[in-house]
Parts: C-alpha cells; structure tokens; sequence
C-alpha cells in the first residue's frame, strides 16, 4: 500500500471494504429488504426510461456466436433431458387443433347449395377453399403446430366445400360468394 504510515484513499478504502466485507453485506441487505418497494420502483421507471436501448443491447448480446453456440447446447440437452414430455406435448397440442378444424369443417359443411351429395359428411370429404387466394398463408390443414388464433384467420378467409365441389370450383362450373365464408372465433 502506500510508503510507511501514508494511505491514499483508494487504498484505505480497499483494505476498509476487506476487513469489513461481512458488516457491509449485512448493511446492504437491511437496506434492500427495507427499501424493496422504492427499488422496484426506481427499477421499473429506469427500464421505461431506456427500454429501447436495454433491448438494443440485448439483442446484441444474445446474437454474439458464443452466447449462440452456449443457447444452442443448453437448449439440446434441455431437449434430450425432456424429450418425451416434450413429444408428448406437442401431439396433444397438434391433436386439440386438428380436433378443432375436423370441428368446425363437419359443422360447417358443403357451404355449395348445389351440392349432389346425399348423406352426412365426415372432415376428411371435406376441403377449405381459400375465397381469395391471394390471401392465403398456408393450407389449413397443415397447420397443426401453429397457434389457435393463426389457424382461426386462416380458415376464416375459407369457405367449405366437399372434394367433388372444391373441384367444381376450380373447374369453373361452381361459383362462391362472400357469404359463404366461415366466421370462426376461438378464445386461446
């Protein structure tokens, strides 16, 4: 530290925080648990303060290779750690939203009036025709991983057609109005 006997105060200070770290600790955690709510307080008001650049840096962060590559490995022992939960999950999950369009597909169904058929229709006789297809994301029925409220707006800009109608249609010799339409709602 300094020559003989002279300390600058850099170094009192150093050698104070040693020799006292437990007393310290112990003054900063009364201080906290007595001032919780002023913390969160200041906390919440420094992250509104400067949230776009918090999330600026974070992004930032998490698209460096090393904090890429150590994600990716937890991520996969995480997977391999849990993997039957996990696929069992994600069946279930597909299962309730397929579950839901064979639903609204038999409840709906052939929405053409001309339709020749005679008899009850079970979900796999019946299509969505896409009204506009300039609109169209993707086909309803391969969207069993994605979520209830995607899968609602997809089939909400269809309409219901058995295959031998959902053919005439594209043939030409069938044509559809905006009525015909689903109007689907579904709380997730």
């Amino acid at each position: 530290m300094g020559t003989g006997d002279e300390m600058n105060s850099k170094e009192y200070a150093k050698l104070y925080r040693e020799r006292n770290k437990e007393r310290i600790a112990a003054q900063i955690k009364e201080w906290k648990d007595k001032n919780i709510l002023r913390i969160k307080q200041n906390s919440k008001q420094y992250y509104d303060d400067n949230r776009d650049v918090i999330l600026d840096k974070k992004k930032e962060y998490h698209q460096r290779p090393h904090v890429q590559k150590r994600a990716k490995t937890r991520n996969a022992k995480l997977y391999q750690d849990n993997k039957e939960a996990i696929l069992l999950r994600q069946a279930k999950r597909r299962k309730e939203r397929m579950d839901f369009v064979a639903l609204v597909v038999t409840s709906y169904g052939c929405q053409n009036p001309n339709c020749g058929w005679r008899g009850e229709l079970k979900s796999y006789q019946l299509d969505f025709h896409h009204f506009d297809p300039s609109t169209k994301t993707t086909e309803v029925a391969k969207m069993e991983s994605w979520s209830f409220k995607k899968i609602v707006e997809e089939i909400n800009k269809c309409v219901v057609l058995c295959k031998n109608c959902h053919a005439d249609v594209h043939h030409g010799s069938v044509v559809l109005n905006e009525q015909m339409i689903c109007k689907v709602s579904h709380k997730d």
